[in-house]
C-alpha cells in the first residue's frame, strides 16, 4: 500500500523536482564559498515612487499594539523583537520565524506606527548588516526573496533610505542567484525569480546589465509555465495567487527603474505585463465582497492583500486592460474562468464564488484540499457560508484536518477521501474532474474522485436565484453520504426538526436551509481559520442522505 502510494504521489512530478533536490542541497553546502567571494557592485535604480503598496500581511489593532511595545504578532504567537544577529525569535513556531525574516509585517508596522518607525528603521539597518549563519532561516529561498521584494517596496515607499539598502539588497541577490529552488518549483521558484528581477536593478556595470537580462528571460518564462491564458496561477489557491500578482507587479516595478536598451528585456517586460494584467482580473472571480480572497485551498484571506490594493498597483501601471467576460445567469451576473475552474456569481444581495477546476497543480498538490465544488456564500456584503481556510502547515494532524473532504462546503462519505492526503504536503491518488456545464443560472459539475481504488463519479449540481441557493449532490456508488455547509464563526443555527435549519447573526435570521431529500440534518462544532495561527470557534451543518442530497438555502427578508 505505501509502495503504491509513493509511485502514485511521484508519477506526475517534474523531473526536476526530483533532481533538483539533490542539487539545492549541494548548493546549500556551498554557500559559505559565496560569502567569500567578492561582492558586485551596486547602484541606486530609479524606482517609481508609491503613495502606497498593497499590504502581504495585513495588521489588526492587536498586532500594532504588540509593536508598539516592542513585541511582534505573527501566525497566532507572539514574542519579544530578536535584537541581536542572528535575529531568531523566542517563538517556536516556524511558520512565525519564516514570517520574521520575510520582513512583509515591516511595510504594515512602520506605514501605520509612526511611533514605532524610528526604532523600527534602526532594527533594520541591524539585521540588513547580518551575517547570517548556514543554518538560519534567514537564507532560506522563500524567506529571503520575499524579504528582496520587501525592502523594495520600503525603498519605493520612502520609508527606508536607498543608499542604505543597495549594499544589502546586492548582497541578498548574489546569493539567491545559487540558492533558487528549482526542486519546488510552483510560487516558490515564482517569487525566486520575481525577487532577482527586483534585485538586478540595483546591481551595477556590466554584472548587473548580464543578470538583469537573464533574470527578465527566466521570470517571464516562469510566468509562461505557471499562469494559464486565463491569468489563474496553476496552483489554484486564491491566496497564493494574489501573493503571485504581487510578484508579477514588483517586477515591473524594478524593470522600469532601469533602460530596456536589451531587446530581451523589453520582451520580457511585455510579457510580464501581459500575465499581470490577466492575474489581476482573475483575482478578482476569487475574491469575496469584503475585498479579501476566498478560502479555497491553503488560503488564510485575511493573512493575504487586498484585491482592491493590488489592481489599484496595476491600474498605475497602466494596465488592467485584460477583463473576464461577465454573463447573464437569469437576474444574476457570472465571471468564469473555465480553465482554471472558479465562478462567481453576483446578484444584488448575494455572492457566490465556487470552484469547479482541476484537484491543484498535477506536478504540486501540496496545497491542494479536498474541496471538490466547494463554494462560499456572501449575504447583504457579510460571509455566510465560508470555506475553513488553512490555520498553519506544521502542525500535521490539525493540517491534516483541514484538508479532508468533511471540512469542507463539498460531498463526501465517511471513511473515504476525495484524494489521497498523506503526509502534509503530500498526496498520491488525485481527482479527475469531469466538466462544469453552466446553463444561464444552473451549473453541473462531475469528477472522479474517491480513489485510488474505487473511484466514483461524483455529481453537484447548484442553481443560483436572486434570493436561494438550490444544490443537488450524489455520489454514484455512496449507499451513505452527506454534504458540509461550514458557517462564518458570527453565526448561530437552530435546528427546526431534523430537516430545516435556521441560521441567524445576533439573533437576526440571515437563511434558510431546507433538506428536500431523504435523510437529516446535523449541527456541528467546527473551527474557521482565515489567518494564519487563528482557530475561530465555529458551526458546520451537515446534510446527510442515501447517496443523494438535495436541498435550497433561502435568504432571509432584509
Amino acid at each position: 500500500m505505501a509502495i503504491g502510494r509513493f509511485a502514485r504521489t511521484i508519477w506526475e512530478l517534474d523531473p526536476r523536482q526530483v533532481v533538483g533536490r539533490v542539487g539545492f542541497r549541494a548548493r546549500r553546502a556551498l554557500w559559505p564559498l559565496v560569502r567569500s567571494t567578492p561582492s558586485w557592485p551596486s547602484q541606486i535604480p530609479a524606482l517609481p515612487s508609491r503613495d502606497a503598496l498593497p499590504s502581504s500581511c495585513p495588521f489588526d489593532d492587536e498586532d500594532l499594539h504588540a509593536i508598539e511595545r516592542g513585541s511582534l504578532r505573527l501566525a497566532g504567537h507572539e514574542a519579544r523583537l530578536p535584537d541581536d544577529a542572528p535575529f531568531e525569535p523566542d517563538a517556536p513556531d516556524p511558520l512565525y520565524r519564516y514570517q520574521l525574516h520575510e520582513h512583509a509585517w515591516l511595510r504594515e508596522a512602520m506605514t501605520r506606527s509612526s511611533a514605532a518607525r524610528p526604532s523600527l528603521h534602526a532594527w533594520l539597518l541591524r539585521y540588513a548588516r547580518m551575517a547570517a549563519p548556514r543554518g538560519s532561516v534567514a537564507i532560506d529561498p522563500y524567506p529571503l526573496a520575499t524579504r528582496l521584494l520587501q525592502w523594495q517596496g520600503l525603498v519605493q515607499l520612502g520609508l527606508l533610505d536607498a543608499g542604505a539598502m543597495r549594499a544589502p539588497i546586492v548582497e541578498a541577490t548574489r546569493l539567491l542567484v545559487g540558492l533558487s529552488e528549482t526542486h519546488l518549483l510552483a510560487n516558490h521558484l515564482l517569487r525566486d525569480r520575481a525577487a532577482l528581477v527586483v534585485g538586478s536593478a540595483w546591481i551595477a556595470g556590466a554584472m548587473g546589465e548580464a543578470v538583469r537580462a537573464r533574470a527578465a528571460r527566466a521570470f517571464a518564462s516562469e510566468c509562461d509555465a505557471q499562469f494559464d491564458p486565463e491569468g489563474m496561477h496553476e496552483e489554484r489557491c486564491p491566496a497564493y495567487h494574489a501573493h503571485a500578482s504581487m510578484d508579477l507587479l514588483f517586477a515591473l516595478d524594478a524593470i522600469a527603474a532601469g533602460p530596456l536598451g536589451d531587446p530581451a528585456i523589453g520582451r520580457a517586460r511585455e510579457v510580464i505585463a501581459r500575465h499581470a494584467e490577466n492575474a489581476v482580473a482573475a483575482l478578482e472571480v476569487v475574491t469575496h465582497a469584503d475585498d479579501h480572497v476566498a478560502a479555497f485551498g491553503d488560503s488564510a484571506p485575511r493573512s493575504a492583500p487586498r484585491t482592491s490594493e493590488i489592481a489599484a498597483w496595476a491600474r498605475s501601471m497602466g494596465l488592467l486592460a485584460s477583463r473576464v467576460v461577465e454573463h447573464a445567469a437569469g437576474a444574476m451576473r457570472r465571471r468564469t474562468l473555465p480553465r482554471s475552474g472558479f465562478s462567481r456569481v453576483t446578484g444584488e444581495r448575494m455572492d457566490v464564488l465556487l470552484t469547479h477546476g482541476p484537484f491543484g497543480a498535477p506536478s504540486q498538490p501540496g496545497h491542494a484540499h479536498c474541496d471538490l465544488f466547494a463554494f462560499e456564500l456572501d449575504v447583504d456584503g457579510r460571509r455566510v457560508i465560508v470555506d475553513p481556510g488553512v490555520h498553519a502547515y506544521h502542525d500535521p494532524t490539525w493540517r491534516s484536518h483541514t484538508r479532508t473532504s468533511a471540512s469542507h462546503a463539498t460531498p463526501t462519505v465517511e471513511g473515504r477521501e476525495q484524494a489521497e492526503i498523506w503526509s502534509r504536503f503530500r498526496c498520491g491518488w488525485r481527482p479527475r474532474s469531469i466538466e462544469a456545464r453552466w446553463t444561464d443560472d444552473r451549473v453541473i459539475c462531475e469528477a472522479r474522485a474517491f480513489g485510488p481504488h474505487h473511484a466514483t463519479t461524483l455529481r453537484r449540481a447548484l442553481q443560483i436565484t436572486p434570493e436561494s441557493l438550490r444544490l443537488e449532490d450524489a455520489i454514484d456508488d455512496a449507499s451513505e453520504m452527506s454534504s458540509a455547509l461550514p458557517l462564518a464563526p458570527d453565526l448561530d443555527a437552530e435546528l427546526e426538526g431534523a430537516r430545516a435549519v435556521r441560521v441567524t447573526r445576533h439573533g437576526e435570521s440571515v437563511l434558510s436551509v431546507q433538506l428536500l431529500s431523504e435523510g437529516r440534518i446535523t449541527i456541528e462544532r467546527a473551527e474557521v481559520s482565515h489567518r494564519f495561527g487563528a482557530r475561530v470557534p465555529a458551526l458546520r451543518l451537515r446534510l446527510h442522505g442515501p447517496g443523494r442530497v438535495e436541498y435550497t438555502l433561502v435568504l432571509a427578508p432584509p
